[in-house]
């Protein structure tokens, strides 16, 4: 990740919202090809109707174009916990314990962001009769045979929301879908942004999702396998490539709540009380997961165990064999004189007895370099974050390594 990226100290974040699902869209200009797209329609329905909630993996690589240069560059790697929650699209950081009802941006790190892939658009262009259709024929993607339509969806029947630091704006959008010519199963889906209000800033957006059948509990569902997206804003491109992987059954009620326990008669089972650590412990921790910058993303759990019992006032806080979680909150690289990568780690909880808490902590004493005995070389200018841990590796040398941290706990 190069120093001083333009792009993400912009801030572009892209989110869609809800649509509801009503009749199958169809359109004059259709013609004969109205009972195929009513049957397309009608997959789509019933694929989203029987869905049950679920969670996938999400990895997104993120480069950049300043468009004076022309030169495509690695932005970031950023990988988080996606679950479709009715029609609730819903992040977490992969390993945590639960899943935060809050926007994506609020949750990851700055950069563009899209939402909207695991159905919000398909009952927006398909179900929700405001989009205008041509049927463009039979052709072959990927060694298969498709239908393809052409769609639009003018500004004035469109809900795709873009957000920016400068405001928001409702915008227009068209495309194409691709479509099995024989199971009629969507395989690609095309959005093209057009109609776009002057004050977003934005001149460009385009998404192409592909598609294919998943198996999700007990049946397979039609989702989203990868999105490749392209927005131009201020001189800058934003390319972002997100794959998806490990899709299952999510229960919601062991992750998240929206409102209050039904009441239950008898009384509740005991639980353990959440663990909380006082301020200004010393908690002298292994690092148990090997890091490999060259693989990492942020969002990527780290673990680290305590090994040796941290007291305060002779008591006992955080006994030895306490298991730290956390997550990878950056990688970043420093070209030469330093040529040095540095690893930045974020302390989420720990858990010891029976019993898990909150671990906030900051590192107190350098992680040695990867890969070498000696002590970090102070030209390297890294430092970890407030509330974080770093790992450092020197002469532009990409391994894998474990290694030993020592934390204070903090407010």
């Amino acid at each position: 990740m190069p120093a001083g990226r333009a792009l993400t100290d912009i801030m572009m974040w892209l989110s869609w919202l809800v649509l509801c699902p009503l009749a199958a869209a169809q359109s004059p200009e259709s013609g004969d090809s109205a009972p195929l797209l009513a049957r397309i329609s009608s997959i789509v329905r019933e694929n989203i109707d029987r869905l049950p909630n679920y969670t996938c993996t999400m990895s997104m690589d993120r480069t950049e174009r300043v468009a004076k240069t022309g030169k495509l560059q690695m932005a970031d790697r950023v990988r988080l916990e996606v679950a479709m929650v009715g029609e609730k699209e819903l992040y977490s950081w992969p390993g945590s314990k639960s899943f935060r009802d809050l926007p994506v941006q609020d949750i990851a790190p700055a950069g563009s962001f899209s939402t909207g892939e695991f159905g919000i658009f398909l009952s927006a262009i398909f179900l929700s009769g405001t989009a205008e259709f041509v049927y463009d024929g039979l052709e072959e993607l990927n060694g298969r045979k498709v239908h393809r339509f052409a769609y639009r969806i003018p500004r004035e029947r469109s809900k795709y929301t873009v957000i920016v630091p400068q405001g928001k704006g409702i915008v227009g959008y068209e495309g194409s879908a691709w479509c099995d010519a024989q199971s009629l199963d969507l395989t690609r889906l095309e959005i093209v942004m057009r109609e776009i209000p002057e004050n977003l800033l934005v001149s460009g957006g385009r998404l192409s999702i592909d598609y294919a059948r998943v198996r999700v509990g007990r049946g397979d569902f039609l989702l989203p396998q990868s999105v490749d997206s392209t927005f131009t804003f201020e001189g800058l491109e934003s390319h972002n490539r997100t794959s998806f992987s490990g899709c299952r059954e999510y229960a919601v009620e062991s992750g998240i709540s929206f409102g209050e326990l039904p009441a239950t008669e008898g009384p509740a089972p005991a639980r353990a009380a959440p663990l909380s650590l006082p301020e200004g412990v010393v908690v002298e921790s292994k690092l148990e997961t090997k890091l490999d910058p060259a693989r990492l993303a942020t969002g990527d759990a780290f673990e680290a165990t305590v090994i040796k019992a941290s007291r305060q006032k002779s008591v006992v806080i955080a006994p030895k064999g306490a298991r730290i979680h956390g997550h990878v909150s950056g990688v970043i690289v420093l070209p030469k004189p330093y040529a040095c990568v540095g690893v930045m780690l974020h302390p989420d909880w720990i858990e010891f007895e029976g019993r898990e808490g909150a671990f906030n902590a900051q590192q107190v004493l350098p992680l040695q370099p990867m890969n070498s005995p000696q002590s970090v070389d102070p030209r390297c200018p890294l430092q970890p974050d407030s509330g974080s841990a770093l790992v450092v590796t020197e002469g532009g040398r990409v391994g894998s390594s474990t290694g030993y941290i020592v934390w204070r706990t903090v407010k």
